[in-house]
């Protein structure tokens, strides 16, 4: 029998560092791997142009083709990684002494779709996204064992959904996990809405199949549009979490919210419907500004925890925390809260529902 030699470890290295790198990839055929993001950037001129602003390339420095795109080239790099597999990154820059900037803006004028991700890594900086669209800004279908950072980056949104809107419908690839799951997302800068209704971030767990489940999520300033704490604003809401038939259709994750200010009738809208135990078991730490007939938490929830602070409170017909009906078994403690904690009638017969505040 013929004796088949394998090179490993050091033998390895010690070959391919005699070939050196360009042999060792001739002997191979392999090429020397890019950075392992598809990246968007703005060009050179980037301030003297009022389209293709922004220059889209995989990996390896090769653009990728926009024509046509309705998002200034985000859309079909979100598309190239979800063929290819790779994650995401997008620079623009920092305000200028003249003011800010148009490479660090980006204008989009239809629903920024991510499909079903997994593994996925999207890195933000220096941006201002801006929309102006029927649907949802930025709209997620299923996301499994990702990495969302937008650091240093606002959105404006002009409509009347969702300027983030996690909605998983779809499976990712390779992963029958049907959900939103195991995700770090982080958005602590601003997010802010200016449309009849809309909302800064909202949750929509699938019916039964779909669940919102352990996740990390960290917010920064929702702003819901009003200009001051006097006269009210539009019916926006900061944070909104949708209810799902079945148990634990958002579960187990942890909230933090830093700064939402300048929502309309509430501005954390936890729960849809008055479905028991769709939403269970989380953890919340929210920072609001009040304004005046306002309910600053309205929620539905099963076994949460909630660390909240109010600040101007004690405004006009203004309530801090509304329990729904079905709401059971949940601690909440109010930080400088002078709002009222108002608890609904019990639509269940008069059953103890265990909920504490402190």
């Amino acid at each position: 029998m013929q004796r088949r030699e394998s090179f490993s470890g050091m033998g390895a290295a010690l070959a391919l560092g005699t070939l050196g790198p360009q042999g060792a990839a001739g002997q191979t055929g392999a090429h020397l791997a890019g950075n392992g993001f598809v990246t968007l950037r703005p060009r050179e001129d980037a301030d003297r142009r009022t389209e293709n602003r922004f220059a889209v390339c995989d990996p390896f420095g090769n653009e990728i083709d926009q024509t046509g795109t309705r998002t200034q080239g985000l859309q079909e790099a979100i598309n190239y990684c979800a063929r290819h597999g790779y994650g995401l990154l997008v620079i623009g820059g920092a305000n200028a002494t003249g003011g800010e900037p148009w490479h660090m803006n980006l204008t989009a004028s239809e629903t920024i779709v991510v499909p079903p991700m997994r593994f996925w890594t999207w890195t933000m900086r220096g941006m201002t996204l801006n929309g102006r669209m029927a649907g949802d800004m930025i709209h997620f279908d299923s996301l499994v064992n990702s990495h969302l950072d937008w650091t240093g980056t606002q959105l404006v949104y002009m409509g009347r959904q969702a300027a983030v809107h996690f909605h998983p419908r779809n499976t990712p690839p390779t992963d029958p996990t049907l959900g939103m799951g195991v995700n770090f997302v982080q958005i602590p800068n601003s997010i802010s809405v200016y449309g009849q209704g809309a909302r800064c971030v909202q949750f929509s767990p699938a019916d039964r199949h779909g669940p919102i489940f352990g996740n990390k999520l960290i917010f920064g300033e929702l702003n819901g549009g009003a200009s001051d704490t006097a006269e009210g604003t539009r019916d926006t809401i900061g944070l909104m979490v949708d209810s799902a038939e079945g148990t634990a259709m958002f579960a187990a994750n942890q909230i933090d919210v830093f700064a939402a200010h300048g929502c309309g009738a509430r501005t954390f809208q936890i729960g849809s419907a008055p479905r028991r135990d769709s939403i269970k078991g989380n953890f919340w730490r929210l920072q609001a500004t009040t304004v005046p007939h306002q309910t600053v938490l309205r929620s539905g929830e099963t076994g949460g925890l909630y660390d909240i602070y109010f600040e101007n409170s004690g405004l006009a017909g203004t309530t801090g925390v509304h329990l729904e009906a079905i709401a059971q078994q949940n601690r909440i403690r109010g930080y400088n809260n002078c709002a009222t904690a108002h608890i609904e009638a019990d639509l269940q017969g008069g059953a103890e529902r265990h909920n504490r505040f402190s």
